[in-house]
């Protein structure tokens, strides 16, 4: 008789906000220019990378002109 092998079922990593330090799901979002690394949770990409992405080009337009 042939043994079978048992399948090793995968844990799914724990994904941490590195702006918030929470767990989040999903795929992230990237978090530049706040970290240059990693995965921020939604939350953090709507209320801390997004305004300050915006802030950068308002400044970068205003110095340019």
């Amino acid at each position: 008789m042939e043994e079978k092998k048992e399948k090793k079922v995968r844990e799914p990593r724990k994904k941490i906000c590195p702006i918030c330090g929470r767990e989040y799901e999903g795929y992230g979002n990237d978090p530049h220019p706040i970290k240059t690394a990693g995965r921020v949770c939604d939350e953090c990409n709507a209320y801390v990378v997004i305004p300050t992405r915006l802030t950068m080009c308002q400044y970068l337009n205003k110095i340019n002109k």
